[in-house]
């Protein structure tokens, strides 16, 4: 029932994301703001979504399952939005220079990633709230003790 649940809410998305291109395959035209916006918001949902629910089943696998999320709506969304799905990185293509992204539409893109975000963590907060775990706590704090300035470099590292 879950995947048929899962298909129920992806139709209407992808004609949400699709159906521009689909009206006129000869000529496949720049998708508008709101279409873009609405490939960031699935992209970093999902992307959320997923980390959350490694964190909170204490997943070994989170690194592959992440990739693979990633990787899944990269390949999907890439030609829609440019698939940033991070705040960060629609920064860094808004201010490379390269004409890739307007500073108007990286500022749509970062509020709706930033919204997709928070939906995505109250999502997962449901889960953690009913399921099978609901009485254990997530403890979300690095393995050593790191200052400011050494968790800001690798923020910076890792981002960038």
């Amino acid at each position: 029932h879950a995947q048929l649940f899962g298909a129920a809410v992806a139709v209407p998305f992808y004609y949400v994301v699709r159906l521009e291109g689909a009206q006129n395959e000869a000529r496949v035209p720049t998708p508008s703001l709101p279409i873009k916006c609405v490939s960031e918001f699935l992209g970093t949902y999902i992307l959320v979504f997923t980390m959350c629910l490694n964190v909170v089943a204490s997943s070994p696998a989170a690194a592959l399952s992440a990739a693979a999320a990633l990787a899944s709506m990269n390949y999907s969304l890439n030609d829609v939005s440019g698939a940033h799905f991070n705040p960060a990185v629609t920064f860094a293509i808004v201010t490379s220079s390269r004409g890739k992204c307007c500073p108007r539409d990286g500022l749509a893109h970062v509020l709706t990633q930033v919204i997709a975000g928070i939906l995505a963590g109250l999502s997962c907060a449901s889960f953690r709230l009913t399921g099978l775990d609901a009485g254990k706590s997530v403890i979300l704090q690095p393995e050593r003790i790191v200052d400011a300035f050494g968790a800001g470099l690798g923020e910076m590292f890792f981002t960038f």
